[in-house]
C-alpha cells in the first residue's frame, strides 16, 4: 500500500513536470512570434525565466530562436505568409493581456504527442515605417500547439482568433 501511495505521487509529479515544460515551450513560442513580428532583435533577458530553452535564449533573432524548437516547414511556412509584412518594414507594438490556464490533451501518453490549447488577448498598434501608428482592435486568440513527447519541439502549430 505504502509504494502505491508513493508511485502516484510520482506520477504526479512527473505530469506536473510534463505540463510545466509543454507551458514553457508555449511561452517560448509566443515570445519568439512577438519579437519577430515587433523586429526585436536582442537575446532574451535573464529577467525573463518563463522562456525555458537556454538553447535559443542567447540567440538574438527571434527567426533564429524559433529555429532551433519548431518544425522546419512549419517555419517556411510563416516565412512565405509573413514574407509581405516583412518586407513593408511595418512593426507591431504588442500589448498581450492575461492567458487562460493552458489546456493539454495527451500529457499522460508516452511516446506521442501532446497538444496545447491557450487562450490570450491581444491589443496591438501596427507602426509604420514613417513611424505613424495606428492602433488595432483588442482580440482574442487561441494558440494551439502539437508538441513533440519530449516536448522539446513544436511539430505544428496554429494561431486563430477565439
Amino acid at each position: 500500500m505504502r509504494g502505491g501511495n508513493g508511485s502516484g505521487r510520482l506520477r504526479r509529479q512527473a505530469a506536473e513536470e510534463r505540463e510545466e515544460a509543454l507551458r514553457g515551450l508555449c511561452f517560448c513560442l509566443i515570445y519568439d512570434l512577438c519579437a519577430w513580428l515587433a523586429r526585436t532583435h536582442r537575446p532574451v533577458p535573464a529577467d525573463v525565466q518563463e522562456y525555458s530553452l537556454d538553447a535559443a535564449r542567447r540567440l538574438a533573432h527571434p527567426r533564429e530562436r524559433l529555429q532551433v524548437y519548431l518544425d522546419q516547414a512549419l517555419l517556411q511556412h510563416w516565412d512565405a505568409a509573413l514574407s509581405p509584412y516583412l518586407a513593408s518594414g511595418a512593426l507591431l507594438n504588442l500589448e498581450l493581456g492575461e492567458a487562460a490556464p493552458l489546456g493539454a490533451e495527451g500529457l499522460d501518453s508516452v511516446g506521442r504527442g501532446v497538444r496545447a490549447e491557450l487562450r490570450f488577448s491581444e491589443r496591438s498598434s501596427l507602426v509604420r515605417p514613417g513611424g505613424d501608428r495606428h492602433p488595432l482592435p483588442r482580440r482574442d486568440w487561441v494558440l494551439e500547439v502539437w508538441a513533440s513527447p519530449d516536448l522539446a519541439r513544436v511539430e505544428n502549430a496554429r494561431l486563430r482568433p477565439a
